[in-house]
């Protein structure tokens, strides 16, 4: 390091200590105090090979010199191999488990259920909220991202502040770059956690696809050709939802294309305008999607789920808010993700009768007659700040004859499944 204002080092100050030393020494023959100046020039002098735990003390003068009682010496990889074996036989023990457990899966090789999935771009779901009802400190209300990256996205059900979250995961700027992309969203049922977010999004996008258009027009790059309005968001929910819609659009002046849930399942005389069926087939497209059906669910009038397969062919099922049912089970089957509501815990079982709701081990029992690849709980209700209280697997399955009574019908296929599942 530099040193006062001539530019001295530390390093030339030693060597100028050193060498008066040196001098000193040379001049009084065998003088004991030459000899020990002698050792100490030696020393300034000398040039070792840093080691870890070397330590040199430069002041006070009177410790000056260098340690090597902290150097560690290199391990001897037999003693540490041997100490695993005699003092840390569990460590071996799940090293060689894991091994197993490796071999095992690399030799069933890819799951039925994932061949759909060709790179870490095909999808991707973020839960923007799981909880019920209203928010909680750590939770908000129901809402799904699908991410398709080059295929734009889909929101699965757009609860209060839906856009905050998005702006809170993914940053104002790259929101609002989803948001313009997204091709549809889906709301389940009209219960007010569901879909109240919908209405500042619509608005919102719309003002964002202003702005690009504005943009575009006076972009000198355009060569004065003017944008084309960019598409409306086309809206797949319950009948009711459509009249909310027509209202809020009086006011906010918001763009939007409606087609109920119910026409993908049951017969209506009320068919959407062919323009609307245009826009759905021009969004499954753009999506890569070859399956986007709602389907009925157990709950409130007009409560659906929803089923996404892809052109790949990796399956995303909503299971909205239900009872467990058969629905969802023939939708899910053989599904690469299944997103099921678990509103109560196991305790509550009279509750999510009463209001309709599924209990988590009702929920893992739809998972497990359903054949899906891997299932995400959500919708857990306001009461738990987080999540319920989760049973461990063999408690869970103490409580599977309640599930043939409470839950499931008994000649079902879920309640097959909870039979002779652990609900792990």
């Amino acid at each position: 390091a530099e040193r006062g204002s001539g530019g001295r080092t530390l390093d030339s100050d030693l060597a100028a200590a050193a060498a008066e030393v040196v001098a000193a020494a040379a001049g009084s023959g065998n003088d004991p105090a030459a000899a020990a100046a002698a050792d100490s020039a030696d020393q300034l002098t000398a040039v070792r090979t840093a080691q870890n735990g070397f330590r040199y003390t430069l002041a006070p003068v009177r410790y000056q010199g260098s340690s090597l009682s902290d150097v560690t010496g290199v391990p001897d990889l037999a003693a540490v191999q041997a100490d695993l074996q005699s003092s840390r036989s569990a460590v071996l023990q799940l090293l060689q488990e894991y091994q197993a457990a490796k071999a095992a899966v690399q030799a069933e090789g890819t799951p039925p259920q994932l061949q759909g999935i060709s790179s870490r771009t095909s999808f991707e779901l973020t839960l923007l909220g799981t909880c019920s009802a209203c928010p909680s400190n750590y939770r908000n209300v129901s809402a799904y991202y699908v991410d398709l990256f080059a295929g734009g996205g889909l929101l699965a059900d757009c609860g209060e502040d839906t856009m905050g979250q998005l702006e809170r995961r993914f940053g104002r700027k790259d929101a609002a770059r989803r948001i313009l992309q997204l091709h549809a969203v889906w709301i389940s049922h009209m219960h007010a956690d569901h879909h109240g977010g919908l209405y500042p999004l619509l608005l919102h996008r719309q003002h964002l696809q202003q702005q690009q258009q504005q943009g575009s027009n006076l972009d000198p790059s355009a060569n004065g050709s003017i944008t084309p309005p960019a598409k409306p968001l086309l809206i797949l929910g319950p009948w009711p939802l459509f009249k909310v819609l027509c209202d809020y659009s009086k006011l906010m002046r918001f763009r939007f294309v409606f087609i109920p849930n119910t026409y993908f399942y049951t017969p209506d005389p009320r068919s959407p305008p062919a323009e609307c069926l245009e826009l759905f087939e021009e969004v499954k497209k753009a999506a890569g999607l070859k399956v986007l059906q709602p389907y009925p669910v157990e709950h409130v009038a007009h409560s659906t789920g929803l089923q996404l397969e892809s052109e790949d062919g990796w399956k995303v099922v909503f299971s909205g808010d239900t009872r467990p049912c058969d629905h969802v089970i023939k939708a899910a089957q053989g599904a690469t993700l299944l997103i099921h509501e678990a509103t109560f815990e196991d305790e509550l079982q009279g509750e999510a009768i009463a209001k309709k709701h599924s209990t988590t081990a009702q929920a893992l029992a739809v998972a497990a007659a359903s054949g899906a690849y891997r299932t995400v709980l959500t919708h857990f209700s306001s009461r738990y700040p987080k999540i319920p209280v989760m049973k461990p697997p063999a408690a869970a399955a103490a409580t599977e004859g309640d599930i043939d009574q409470e839950g499931l019908q008994a000649d079902s296929p879920a309640a097959a499944a909870a039979a002779g599942s652990d609900l792990a």
